[in-house]
């Protein structure tokens, strides 16, 4: 039977915010389902997914504060062998309109990997399976979605949005239809700061 998956207690002053509610939740987890419907998706292709022109490195160091918030929400090692971060490298160019990120945690060792970029989630998600490959961890997309159907699967998965401009330019509506939040034992929505949330996990954190 796998080893339910432990995380290292937040300090005493802030179990009570986001990021210990977050981890607390993280450590004792069941399988969710998130569908989208065509209406959803037409949402996300006209707003979410319109392209924007971008300097995709310099908002890379604008977002650092907002990823370094994030990985410490998922007690993600901040080092080049746990993120990947994409950008082109080729200045100002139309991308895709709201960063992404995805979050990969193995539940058995408690490892985690965190990619950013204006991508695809999956593309992103791609990467991050370089990443554990490149730790000696024998992980393919085909055996991560079948560990996905598993009640109690090893590898929990997070993506989500994040927006320096704390998603001005991203409408209530849109907003509503696409974030998947975490709550916590008591049933409550985990509040994340205003400039990331989260639009998909395998969780089930109902009470």
């Amino acid at each position: 039977m796998p080893r339910r998956f432990t995380i290292e207690k937040p300090a005493a002053e802030k179990e009570q915010n986001y990021q210990g509610k977050i981890l607390k939740i993280v450590n004792d987890y069941e399988r969710q389902i998130r569908l989208i419907s065509k209406e959803e998706s037409f949402i996300l292709d006209k707003e979410v997914h319109k392209k924007w022109l971008v300097d995709a490195e310099r908002e890379l160091k604008e977002l650092e504060p907002i990823r370094q918030d994030i990985c410490q929400s998922f007690n993600i090692t901040d080092d080049p062998a746990h993120l990947y971060l994409a950008s082109s490298g080729k200045g100002p160019e139309f991308q895709r309109g709201f960063p992404a990120f995805f979050i990969l945690i193995n539940a058995l060792t408690g490892e985690g990997f965190y990619g950013e970029g204006r991508k695809e989630h999956v593309e992103i998600l791609r990467n991050l399976i370089e990443l554990a490959r490149k730790r000696n961890l024998p992980l393919t997309m085909e055996n991560l979605i079948n560990d996905w159907e598993n009640k109690n699967p090893q590898w929990l998965g997070f993506k989500g949005f994040l927006d320096k401009n704390q998603f001005k330019d991203l409408s209530s509506q849109t907003r509503k239809i696409i974030e998947t939040p975490i709550f916590d034992e008591e049933g409550k929505k985990i509040e994340t700061p205003t400039n990331w949330f989260i639009a998909g996990h395998n969780l089930s954190s109902s009470p």
